[in-house]
């Protein structure tokens, strides 16, 4: 997994090689089956992202540091789920 973007807007891809993706072709390669694994376990963890792979992310300014340290937690436990996989 790679994440990319500027600011508070950023990009989660699984891609097979690890790389930050270049193009449209890259990005189209990408691992869609583990995103949507990753993204189910942050569901399960009360993390809602986007459905979609390749749409950006974006961080509210309206998060508190304790939702940003949940969140966190979240991300982790859905990389220790998939490490598993």
């Amino acid at each position: 997994m790679r994440g990319a973007g500027v600011g508070a807007m950023f990009q989660v891809v699984f891609s097979a090689d690890g790389m930050v993706p270049r193009n449209y072709r890259d990005l189209a390669a990408s691992d869609d089956a583990r995103y949507a694994l990753f993204r189910h376990a942050l569901l399960e963890r009360g993390v809602h992202v986007d459905a979609v792979g390749s749409a950006c992310w974006f961080v509210s300014a309206a998060l508190t540091d304790d939702d940003v340290s949940a969140a966190c937690t979240a991300v982790d436990a859905a990389f220790v789920l998939l490490a598993g996989v």
